[in-house]
């Protein structure tokens, strides 16, 4: 992105973007309600089209529907209204769409829809309704949808929102193996702990601008972060593992 602006009328919602991020990096975006995470996200994955400046995807300057990025960029939304009824196994495949050539279901189709189940733990789950899951368990056959659409780049929208301990872990190490074979993520979270234990690079957005683009050690200062959320924090570290944490006061 460079000097990227979009709005919805006269609102603006994000002003001057710029940051690039680097194929096989694990890049968070964190701030505050509002602050644009989400549009950010609708517009890499070219859902909304910026009001101005420049998207470049692997390359190709993005000016209205391109099906480089329909194909390669998986979207995990932060919820997703079902409204009639399917199988785990008919959601999976539904990751195969941007790359289908016919009405029949490919061999390497299913095969993938298959793969992506068995590596988020959900092939028991296969003929059972999406609808009578649990949110943890929706959440892991969204991530094996995306998975199964075979994507370079992977997009989180509050992947981790309203689940327990045991589920954002889960779905957090896979995507981390993920990462680590090639994939390039970008997390969007209100979550600060878990964006510094899991990214190589953190983006924090204030009101539709970027206040700081750089490691989770650059970013998470007491000074930024009391400008941008409002309230006095504690920045800790976690004595396991180096990595530092959050706690408001």
């Amino acid at each position: 992105m460079k000097d990227a602006s979009f709005s919805y009328g006269e609102a603006d919602i994000l002003n001057s973007i710029t940051f690039s991020v680097a194929e096989g990096e694990f890049a968070g975006i964190i701030g505050p309600n509002g602050a644009g995470k989400s549009t950010l996200l609708k517009i890499i994955k070219n859902l909304k089209r910026i009001k101005s400046g420049e998207y470049l995807y692997r390359g190709e300057k993005i000016t209205g529907g391109s099906r480089k990025v329909s194909a390669e960029a998986a979207l995990l939304p932060q919820s997703l209204e079902v409204s009639f009824p399917l199988t785990v196994f008919e959601m999976v495949m539904m990751g195969g769409t941007p790359h289908k050539k016919g009405v029949f279901d490919t061999r390497e189709e299913i095969e993938s829809a298959l793969g992506a189940m068995e590596f988020c733990e959900i092939s028991r789950f296969s003929e059972r309704q999406f609808g009578e899951l649990s949110t943890g368990e929706q959440k892991r056959v969204l991530l094996a949808r995306a998975i199964a659409q075979r994507p370079r780049l992977l997009l989180l929208d509050e992947l981790t929102a309203n689940l327990d301990l045991h589920f954002q872990t889960f779905l957090l190490k896979k995507i981390k193996r993920l990462n680590e074979e090639g994939m390039t993520v970008i997390f969007v979270s209100h979550d600060i702990n878990l964006s510094s234990q899991f990214c190589d690079r953190i983006i924090l957005l204030s009101s539709g601008r970027i206040i700081g683009n750089g490691t989770p050690e650059e970013i998470l200062k007491y000074s930024l972060l009391k400008e941008v959320f409002g309230v006095d924090i504690y920045i800790g570290v976690n004595e396991l593992n180096g990595k530092l944490f959050v706690i408001p006061m």
